[in-house]
């Protein structure tokens, strides 16, 4: 638990005072926001990224921190990297989400939320088609939208608006809004199971429920569309089977959308009457928003939410209309304009997304009266995640910005999943003498084992296999298995065996091969040359595995090396030697260094063996290796061609060479 900043100022004092949402004491009114973030694996699940990112959100003060865009089922996602709340499978990591959130002292919510117009769908859920006003509304927006970006990204941005604009052709069909229905319920469900302590629907946006309410985009000539009350319809229904899933008094929130700016869109009177309708629901509590990504980068649009809080007015009209906790947003970025808001009373608590982007310590720089650091609203954030590239902020320095980036280069390359391949006895042998530390796998892991007969006949290894999967279940009676998942498949292979270990790669999703250390077989070899997005490992019986070696050229693509290494090698485990063969001189190399450690974060003390190159740089590594007794080397390979050269040249094909029973793992 965080120690609490003492209030000094007494003009952000209001910003401190103590509320209540839901059953639930705040220890302030600052909330975290639900900003999209991208750090989720692309199957969705939590990542080590998006805990510490929640973590550090719950660490800066703020009272309450709400998880945003859970997806409640797949076709809800919004982006490559949409963290799910949908299945059990999601459970274990959510979990740890929602635990790290409030060890850190800060309530936990979950946003629940399904795309819609703009969900990552092959047929995206719109209530009604688009019609003539809707396209040229939404091509002129777009257009400013668009303008927001360089000049060599328009393009392809283009392509893809006017791709998602030609799915909204299709309505919902009534089977679809029941499942919808039952997907929020069974996702709030899970939100409780995994220890939220409420979660909050999102209304906002332009997404899913949003659209509903909005006669711009709901055109439906029936019970679901018409009137207000006719378009709450379905919202509603999504509300009252949440309600149901989850015990009476457990909180449930709502991102209300207060303007909408397009034609016939939602505006203030009827969100405020929806509002109402929402209290006499038992929503607890109203989170304010406005504007959709059809609208919000209009320049008329844009002058409006440039001004500091510009949602004061819309809060003030709630707040005396409904007896809900009101959060408000909108261009709060300093602690000044924040603590104006609630003392004119247009708010109970104040919702900080970008601001704690741009500034975590935004609360307790506040508490104290020390200036922040301000978001200076230039839509960097929310340009990353439109590229899939996770978000990130123009204030952060450019270590940070290169951090993000070497993480989530590695959750597209699937680092956390892996492939472990026996074909033959020795493969066995190997994988055993792994075991610590490799397995069992570390926490937020999954490792699959894949035990490959082969279509002649090999007693020694059929014989070897079952004591082999009595050893695997021996794994999940671990303490420390319990976090990481584990399973594995007999299979007959039909194909060469590196097609088969290809194919088994694919369907499961795995980034990462361990196989036993046995390059001269062909298949091994040409598996190597074919998976070259995540990392393939040779496994080896030397008794040391934990004394690893990870040569290092100080190059940028050494950045992808050393953050695998960040996940999975944890120095609690492993004695890791960082090596450099000098090839400049010894002041650029330890400069390279300092910059490297700076982007990983690491401790600047980190150090780092500098070796000779005498002979060249592959004898200097070999004879460290050698001498140093090392039991495995992790080292960074490079695209070559030809597979007698899918190492990195000559210095990794005499380590080939070279190995014996060391382990050998090959990123990138």
């Amino acid at each position: 638990m965080p120690t609490e900043t003492p209030v000094t100022n007494p003009d952000h004092a209001p910003l401190f005072q103590a509320a209540d949402i839901g059953g639930h004491r705040l220890r302030n009114r600052l909330v975290a926001l639900p900003l999209f973030t991208g750090y989720a694996d692309p199957e969705g699940a939590v990542t080590p990224l998006m805990i510490d990112h929640y973590r550090r959100l719950a660490l800066s003060g703020a009272a309450l921190v709400v998880v945003g865009n859970g997806a409640i089922s797949p076709g809800g996602v919004t982006s490559r990297c949409n963290l799910r709340v949908h299945g059990d499978a999601f459970l274990p990591g959510l979990a740890r989400l929602a635990e790290a959130i409030r060890e850190a002292g800060a309530l936990a919510c979950l946003q629940l939320n399904h795309g819609g117009p703009f969900a990552k769908a092959g047929r995206p859920l719109v209530p009604s088609p688009m019609d003539a006003e809707n396209i040229l509304h939404d091509v002129a927006s777009l257009r400013a939208f668009m303008e927001t970006f360089p000049v060599k990204q328009r393009f392809r941005l283009t392509q893809q608006m006017m791709e998602m604009l030609a799915r909204w052709q299709r309505p919902m069909t009534d089977k679809e809004r029941h499942q919808t229905i039952a997907d929020f319920g069974a996702a709030a469900r899970l939100a409780r199971e995994a220890g939220f302590d409420m979660v909050e629907l999102h209304g906002g946006t332009g997404y899913l429920l949003a659209s509903y309410l909005s006669a711009y985009s709901n055109k439906i000539d029936a019970s679901l569309g018409g009137s207000p009350a006719e378009r709450a319809a379905f919202p509603l229904a999504v509300l009252q089977e949440v309600r149901r899933r989850l015990p009476p008094d457990y909180p449930v929130g709502w991102r209300l959308m207060v303007r909408e700016w397009v034609p016939d869109g939602i505006d203030l009177p009827e969100a405020v009457a929806f509002a109402r309708r929402l209290e006499e629901e038992g929503v607890a509590y109203l989170s304010l928003t406005a504007g959709s990504y059809t609208s919000m980068f209009k320049p008329e649009v844009t002058r409006i939410t440039a001004r500091p809080g510009h949602l004061a007015q819309e809060g003030t009209a709630l707040k005396a209309a409904v007896r809900l906790p009101v959060v408000l947003s909108g261009r709060l970025f300093t602690p000044a304009v924040a603590a104006k808001v609630l003392r004119r009373g247009a708010a109970d608590l104040i919702g900080l997304a970008r601001p704690l982007l741009a500034d975590p310590r935004w609360p307790q720089k506040a508490a104290v009266g020390r200036k922040v650091r301000v978001c200076v609203n230039c839509g960097f954030c929310l340009q990353r995640v439109i590229h899939d590239q996770g978000v990130a902020c123009v204030r952060w320095t450019e270590a940070q910005r290169v951090r993000i980036d070497l993480e989530t280069d590695l959750l597209s390359r699937r680092t956390g999943r892996t492939l472990v391949v026996a074909a033959e006895v020795q493969d066995l042998a190997a994988i055993r003498a792994n075991r610590p530390p490799r397995f069992p796998p570390a926490a937020q892991t999954r490792v699959r084992f894949l035990l490959l007969h082969k279509t002649t006949a090999d007693p020694a290894f059929e014989a070897a296999i079952p004591p082999f999967l009595g050893w695997l279940r021996s794994l999940r009676q671990v303490p420390a298995a319990a976090d990481g998942e584990v399973d594995w498949v007999i299979r007959t292979a039909s194909q060469p065996l590196d097609r088969e270990v290809l194919d088994a790669t694919q369907e499961g999703r795995f980034g990462v091969i361990l196989l036993g250390t046995a390059p001269a077989q062909g298949w091994r070899e040409r598996l190597a040359a074919k998976h070259t997005s995540g990392a393939i490992g040779f496994l080896g019986t030397h008794p040391r595995p934990t004394k690893i070696l990870v040569p290092c050229d100080l190059s940028a693509d050494a950045g992808l090396l050393l953050r695998y290494i960040h996940h999975a090698y944890p120095p609690s485990r492993f004695d890791i030697t960082f090596a450099h063969v000098l090839e400049k001189e010894r002041a650029t190399a330890r400069q390279q260094w300092r910059q490297a450690l700076e982007i990983q974060g690491w401790d600047p003390d980190t150090p780092l063996k500098v070796l000779p190159a005498g002979q060249g740089a592959a004898e200097a590594l070999l004879g460290e290796m050698t001498n140093g007794g090392y039991g495995t080397v992790v080292m960074g390979r490079r695209n070559v061609t030809g597979v007698r050269r899918w190492l990195l040249g000559s210095v990794s094909a005499a380590v080939m060479q070279r190995i014996s029973d060391q382990n050998l793992i090959l990123v990138g």
